[in-house]
């Protein structure tokens, strides 16, 4: 888990980096299994927080309840300490209600041009 999770970081800063920033970030996390500390730290650690300055919204598909309790928290202390590094995080059962989560929010809450 921990090698998957720093293989998403790496692709989400390799695509930050070729479109400047802005991005808005579905993860289908349904077949996913448990979420080890490993993956917690990495996802945590300050060395990619710049992986977090060009997010501007994400959407979780099909996370467990116990994932979206660890994750719940681990956005809250974060948001506490720096609230500007926390964009916009929705849990959903469907690819269908992350896009319409995203599709809104850049309309009304990103300041990004939502596409046609």
């Amino acid at each position: 888990m921990d090698e998957d999770m720093r293989t998403q970081i790496e692709a989400l800063r390799a695509l930050g980096e070729r479109t400047g920033g802005g991005l808005f970030w579905i993860a289908d996390v349904s077949a996913m299994g448990s979420l080890t500390p490993q993956a917690r730290r990495a996802a945590a650690a300050h060395e990619f927080a710049d992986v977090r300055d060009v997010l501007r919204g994400s959407a979780v598909v099909g996370a467990s309840f116990t994932t979206r309790v660890v994750a719940t928290l681990l956005i809250r202390a974060v948001r506490s300490l720096e609230p500007h590094k926390i964009r916009p995080v929705a849990f959903v059962e469907t690819e269908a209600e992350a896009r319409v989560f995203l599709k809104a929010y850049r309309r009304h809450g990103a300041g990004v041009a939502a596409a046609p």
